[in-house]
């Protein structure tokens, strides 16, 4: 299912970028704030490595499904009249999670880029980066393009190029979806959904590959010959 998906994006990939190649200059830019230096080699972190949220580090769970959630959290919601109330969220984390992200600080700043509401995802953020270690920004779905392409519906694509403050040569974003970095395809590193499968490693495959690309001079010449 997820290859089809792939598949089907980058068939219409030409259509995607005729329409939404623009989009970004009616977008607010934003500044990352300065990379920090590692804490036992002192070498900065001159790389940006910016992780998607759902389905790929964590899986929101429904009520169809039994699968013991790993954390719960309270998500503010708003009625239609302004009201605000909180509901409970059932979260599941993907395996080797923290261990993976802890890790890769040695060699990454690391973003948050989710389509998710803001109140949603800072919800489950507080509670997985409760300090503030791992990431050192995030942005929402206030940041991203909504698409109006007929053949997919409704969807959001996150346009690396609002960050004002970072070279592409020096980003890479993680996410389950192809689409969502298709605007700057060879920026982006696949990685298969998760749900609620706790004997998932793809993190670990993932953070080998990170390893390797870490010190290159152009991360898209990489990411054109792995992926």
């Amino acid at each position: 299912m997820h290859q089809a998906q792939t598949l089907n994006t980058l068939r219409l990939l030409p259509d995607i970028q005729l329409i939404y190649g623009m989009e970004y200059l009616s977008k607010q830019k934003v500044y990352l704030p300065p990379p920090r230096y590692t804490k036992e080699s002192k070498v900065l972190r001159k790389k940006t490595l910016i992780f998607d949220l759902d389905e790929t580090l964590i899986h929101c769970l429904d009520d169809a499904e039994t699968a013991s959630p790993d954390i719960t959290v309270l998500i503010p919601v708003t009625d239609p009249d302004s009201s605000v109330f909180e509901i409970q969220g059932d979260v599941m984390v993907r395996p080797h999670l923290y261990e993976t992200l802890k890790e890769l600080t040695n060699f990454y700043q690391l973003i948050i880029f989710t389509a998710s509401e803001q109140s949603y995802a800072d919800s489950i953020l507080d509670c997985i980066d409760p300090n503030g270690t791992l990431f050192d920004a995030r942005l929402y779905r206030h940041n991203c393009i909504e698409t109006s392409c007929h053949s997919m519906g409704s969807t959001y694509v996150k346009d690396l190029r609002i960050i004002a403050n970072r070279d592409l040569r020096e980003v890479l974003i993680v996410d389950n979806s192809t689409l969502c970095f298709s605007l700057q395809l060879d920026n982006g590193v696949p990685i298969l959904p998760f749900y609620c499968n706790k004997s998932d490693d793809e993190l670990l495959h993932l953070l080998y590959y990170l390893q390797c690309v870490a010190s290159a001079e152009d991360v898209r010449m990489h990411n054109r010959e792995a992926f």
